[in-house]
């Protein structure tokens, strides 16, 4: 039931983390607001990581049950490659969105 629980917070949060950033724009946030929204995104974040985490490791307890040894090992070969990927992708991500950014100052000087 926990894990349950977990899962479906990770879901919703993860919306509410990447937000949309049109909605945002439209509550006309101050400078301080925005600095405040980070702080509160930036913690759900870690909220979250921590919940996968969590979810991660109780899953592998229970799998470890009626897998074999081997079995084991390759779930959790498999779930290092995917956690390479993923944070493959975000680190290209996040590189899109700071040249987006230096795009946009630059583009704000002329």
């Amino acid at each position: 039931m926990k894990s349950t629980q977990l899962l479906i917070l990770l879901i919703f949060s993860t919306q509410i983390v990447a937000g949309n950033k049109n909605k945002m724009n439209e509550l006309n946030l101050t400078e301080d607001q925005q600095a405040q929204m980070q702080i509160v995104k930036q913690t759900m974040k870690e909220r979250l990581e921590a919940s996968r985490i969590e979810i991660t490791e109780q899953a592998h307890a229970e799998m470890a049950v009626f897998l074999s040894p081997e079995q084991m090992e390759q779930v959790e070969k498999r779930q290092e490659m995917r956690m390479a990927r993923q944070d493959k992708r975000q680190e290209k991500r996040k590189n899109k969105r700071e040249k987006r950014k230096t795009r946009r100052q630059m583009e704000k000087t002329e």
